[in-house]
């Protein structure tokens, strides 16, 4: 499998494989907003994005959601499958459409089962997930709409790579947990102060410093987890990408 982009917890997994694990992969194309599984899903397939952002959501009978967490090339979705009841914790959507490596869950599994050093990369990427819901719950407690947004698009462009992201106030409002007036307010803010544009529902970051200045410190919390997690230097695409491989 031929790739410029890579997903890093399959190349780890990969690293130490025993089987002839990349026969079974297969890169597909996402479309955003494309419905991965709802709650209580049991997926035939992992999905490890390559240029892609995943979320999941949890959601209320009223049909009202809340993003928990977002996954990019940095780990997967429905890898439950391999260690657990298989059963999804929530409804998860394409958040930015792209690639991603599509592999049966029975294969995962075996690898999770016969190859300890993919065993240990899962078990830590349930770690990452774990951490980010709950930092994800404290940050829409305590912080400000405009903070919670810069962490959000920052997170976003991280796993993407796109510095252009085709996004609605309302759907934005519903995955960082505020009204679609307040995330108005909070987008007009960062445009004043040059951090994006936004026109026509395309979202631009043209001053990253800046935004990360004005994101909340859960941003800085997750990433560094990330890298303590995995020994990983960085997750951005910004800049040389020579930095994202494993130290």
């Amino acid at each position: 499998m031929s790739t410029a982009v890579s997903n890093l917890l399959l190349d780890a997994i990969g690293a130490g494989s025993k089987a002839d694990f990349e026969r079974h992969c297969r890169i597909v194309a996402l479309e955003r907003s494309t419905v991965l599984s709802n709650l209580g899903d049991r997926p035939r397939h992992a999905y490890f994005p390559l240029d892609c952002v995943l979320a999941t959501l949890a959601t209320l009978s009223d049909g009202s959601s809340i993003e928990v967490n977002i996954v990019g090339r940095e780990g997967a979705f429905a890898i439950v499958g391999a260690i657990g009841s298989g059963e999804v914790a929530g409804r998860v959507v394409v958040l930015v459409g792209g690639r991603a490596v599509r592999v049966p869950i029975r294969y995962v599994r075996a690898e999770f089962e016969q190859n300890a050093h993919a065993r240990a990369m899962i078990v830590r990427h349930f770690e990452n997930m774990l951490f980010q819901v709950q930092q994800s719950a404290l940050c829409a407690a305590k912080h400000s709409v405009e903070a919670r947004l810069s962490r959000w698009l920052l997170s976003i462009q991280d796993r993407s790579c796109d510095q252009a992201l085709h996004l609605t106030h309302e759907f934005v409002a519903g995955h960082i947990g505020a009204n679609r007036t307040s995330v108005t307010l909070a987008a007009r803010s960062l445009q004043r102060h040059g951090l994006i544009t936004y026109r026509r529902g395309v979202l631009t970051i043209t001053d990253r410093a800046g935004l990360e200045d004005a994101a909340c410190e859960c941003y800085g919390a997750i990433k560094d987890r990330l890298g303590r997690l995995f020994g990983w230097r960085q997750l951005s695409c910004v800049g040389s990408t020579t930095d994202d491989a494993p130290i």
